[in-house]
């Protein structure tokens, strides 16, 4: 669990640590670095925090679903993992691309709400109003309230990387 460090049983999702005569040592003249990602339990035993949020199955398999640095914290203290909203979206029939960012909550002082950037395919003749509403009512029945994106933009194309990935900074920076 990234808040209590406690394990978690199969199947449940949390940040992937490791711990074993394989882990590194450190950073080469990074203290600040190494103690961010090597941290000592209560059991005295060193981790190494990798940063990805995924889940270990009742077969042993480690499934990678995301990075903790991509997490959205809403001003009450839900945390909301893009790749949750993006796994729910990405199933519409017309939504080629997606990519949910945190957008800042207007209507308090700290925190950030979920907004979804959307590439449909390009054969798409559906109007964006019916996908729009259609997105809505999938992610109102397939995530918590606290994850449903409050706003909906369609670009032709989402912004990638060099290495074919959505830039998902591009989209938090307003493209």
């Amino acid at each position: 669990d990234p808040d209590t460090e406690e394990e978690l049983s199969y199947g449940r999702e949390g940040e992937i640590c490791m711990q074993g005569p394989h882990i590194m040592l450190g950073y080469h003249n990074n203290k600040i670095e190494t103690n961010r990602v090597l941290r000592t339990h209560r059991d005295g035993s060193v981790w190494l925090h990798s940063g990805d949020i995924g889940y270990i199955d009742s077969d042993g398999c480690v499934f990678i679903l995301g990075r903790m640095k991509r997490m959205i914290v809403r001003h009450d203290g839900f945390k909301v993992f893009p790749f949750q909203i993006e796994s729910v979206v990405s199933q519409h029939q017309h939504v080629e691309r997606c990519c949910a960012v945190g957008i800042p909550d207007k209507n308090h002082r700290q925190g950030q709400l979920p907004l979804v950037y959307i590439q449909l395919y390009a054969q798409c003749t559906v109007s964006i109003d019916t996908i729009r509403a259609e997105l809505q009512v999938l992610c109102e029945h397939e995530l918590p309230d606290y994850a449903v994106p409050v706003a909906w933009q369609f670009l032709e194309e989402l912004p990638l990387t060099s290495i074919g990935k959505v830039d998902y900074k591009a989209l938090e920076a307003g493209v």
